[in-house]
């Protein structure tokens, strides 16, 4: 037996209605989390410039607290150098992202 066209739209919204997971995008999926990369950006340029403001954060943000990757990746590195009591400027940090 062979559903209708209009059956089965019927039975899709009844699916729907009932919270069926896949039958209905969810519009707050899509929405981007809050972040600012310029807020990123001024901490990775205040780190590069300056190793005690890594000092200062190290215990507070981490990796993931940055939206890009590319920032990720970034404070990852300056954050390897900074405990291993080396310099995180710009020349090193680009060196350890290069290895």
């Amino acid at each position: 037996m062979t559903l209708s066209s209009s059956t089965r739209d019927r039975s899709d919204r009844k699916f729907a209605a009932a919270g069926r997971p896949g039958t209905v995008k969810d519009p707050s999926l899509h929405k981007l989390p809050p972040h600012s990369i310029e807020a990123e950006e001024s901490i990775l340029s205040a780190i590069l410039l300056d190793n005690n403001k890594l000092f200062d954060i190290i215990d507070i943000i981490s990796s993931e607290d940055f939206y890009r990757s590319t920032h990720q990746i970034i404070f990852e590195a300056a954050s390897e150098l900074f405990n291993q009591h080396e310099a995180a400027d710009l020349v090193t940090v680009t060196n350890r992202l290069r290895e």
